[in-house]
């Protein structure tokens, strides 16, 4: 009797988790795409070693406080992202699609982290997210590329009215 109630306990409280989209931790299979040796930690920001590109730590909206993102992140349609983070003379911009998805973590069904696919030490907070927008447009009418954090997948067909976050870039 004991151990089917540890049994039905320990799955319900695994149907909460899921549910809810609660990750304690990264899924991984193998080592992450993105150690934290690809990284040095600067404050707000990060530079990443590999692409010498460096990245806000917290996405658009958010703000850095006491070493964790704190606030509600910005979410905008591609044009209103394009429209304020194309040029705005502080050099951060939108990355493109390749930029974007070299900090992928992991591609779901294939190797690295998911849940998140993302490199949480150097982006905290990330824990279960959805998709940022790149600068990249679609082939497809109407739409253009994301990334999506909680598993790793591109899509070169996100309507361009569906609001997603944002994460600023700049040369090195």
């Amino acid at each position: 009797m004991q151990k089917r109630f540890s049994a039905l306990v320990v799955a319900s409280a695994l149907t909460v988790l899921s549910a809810s989209n609660v990750y304690a931790a990264p899924e991984c299979k193998g080592e992450s795409l993105t150690p934290d040796s690809q990284f040095t930690l600067m404050e707000n920001q990060v530079l990443d070693k590999k692409t010498e590109l460096v990245w806000k730590r917290c996405a658009e909206g958010m703000s850095w406080n006491d070493g964790a993102c704190v606030g509600e992140a910005a979410q905008l349609t591609y044009e209103e992202a394009i429209a304020r983070y194309d040029e705005d003379g502080s050099g951060w911009r939108l990355p493109d699609s390749d930029e974007l998805m070299g900090l992928r973590a992991g591609r779901a069904y294939a190797s690295g982290c998911i849940h998140p696919a993302l490199n949480t030490t150097a982006f905290p907070g990330e824990e279960q997210v959805g998709g940022y927008w790149s600068s990249t447009p679609s082939y497809m009418s109407g739409a253009a590329t994301s990334v999506d954090f909680r598993n790793g997948a591109p899509s070169d067909g996100t309507p361009r009215s569906k609001p997603l976050r944002i994460r600023l870039v700049k040369s090195q």
